[in-house]
């Protein structure tokens, strides 16, 4: 607020609840890190470019980073609590992020759609835990342990 040179009842008049401000907030968020997160990949070949969307999110400078990064790991638990408009973007931004890892897996679509978001919740859980934990060294192995098991069979 203050980078925007706004008071806090300016900048909350702006929203009609808590949940509208949420509900904008997610969008915006959710779709800046699924650019950031397949920025610069489209010339990889499909499996490469998935392997690298991995790697970029299940890392350190993206664990080190909340503020930053995808907004998954920070509030799923959030929105569980939240109204149905506020899930209902919820959804929609992580169908997106799923599709930003589903087009570059070589699957039958079930299993393209199945791997993408099996693949997602464990890149999202993966940062959440790496964040939670006191001790780096386990911080940086559940980021590890999280690639290697995402990236089994994609070569």
């Amino acid at each position: 607020m203050q980078a925007c040179s706004m008071t806090a009842g300016a900048f909350y008049a702006q929203f009609r609840s808590k949940e509208a401000l949420l509900r904008e907030a997610l969008g915006f968020a959710m779709s800046d890190i699924r650019r950031r997160i397949v920025e610069g990949l489209d010339d990889l070949p499909d499996s490469a470019r998935f392997q690298e969307i991995v790697r970029r999110y299940l890392s350190s400078v993206h664990r080190d980073s909340p503020a930053d990064g995808c907004s998954l790991p920070s509030l799923s638990t959030e929105v569980g609590r939240s109204g149905a408009e506020v899930r209902e973007v919820f959804q929609a931004e992580l169908l997106e992020m799923a599709a930003a890892f589903d087009g570059h897996l070589l699957h039958s679509d079930d299993e393209v759609r199945s791997r993408a978001l099996a693949t997602l919740a464990l890149c999202a859980g993966g940062v959440m835990l790496a964040r939670a934990v006191k001790d780096q060294t386990l911080s940086d192995e559940i980021l590890e342990a999280c690639q290697r098991l995402a990236l089994s069979g994609t070569t």
